[in-house]
């Protein structure tokens, strides 16, 4: 029974001690950031973040990009969707801008527009994090951004 009890409380300390970075709100910029480690499909993890406020996090610059990676850094394996949605064939932010191809492109996109209609961050086998398409209804973690104070 001990051993049991001492798996157990292990357990509780590294699941949440893993979590401790979800649902606070980080400022960069002129921007606050927020990952939620709830599974939700990307329509309803917009509706979450407008309701916070938000939208699910846009990213102009590669500082943000790198700055949204820090948010995901202890998530190797979760996928977290950004605000990248493709409808009528052009890619869109949850925020009403049009993506910028040639800011991430290169470095940063792979090959996601082949793939689903929705765009999540994750890290790749080689420990980069780069963008990727899904379908819209997998449920993923996610990342709010907003304007103002935290």
């Amino acid at each position: 029974m001990k051993v049991v009890a001492t798996v157990f409380w292990i357990y509780l300390v590294t699941t949440t001690t893993g979590q401790k970075s979800c649902e606070e709100w980080k400022k960069f910029e002129e921007y606050c950031y927020m990952r939620s480690c709830t599974d939700s499909s990307f329509s309803d993890a917009q509706a979450y973040c407008t309701d916070q406020g938000g939208d699910l996090t846009s990213i102009s610059t590669e500082g943000e990009f790198l700055h949204i990676a820090s948010i995901l850094q202890d998530t190797t394996q979760v996928k977290a969707w950004v605000g990248l949605r493709r409808r009528y064939n052009q890619w869109k932010w949850t925020d009403g801008t049009w993506l910028d191809t040639t800011e991430f492109t290169d470095n940063y996109l792979d090959k996601w527009a082949e793939k689903g209609n929705c765009v999540y961050m994750r890290t790749t086998p080689s420990g980069r994090k780069k963008l990727f398409g899904e379908s819209c209804n997998e449920l993923l973690n996610f990342v709010c951004r907003k304007r103002g104070g935290c």
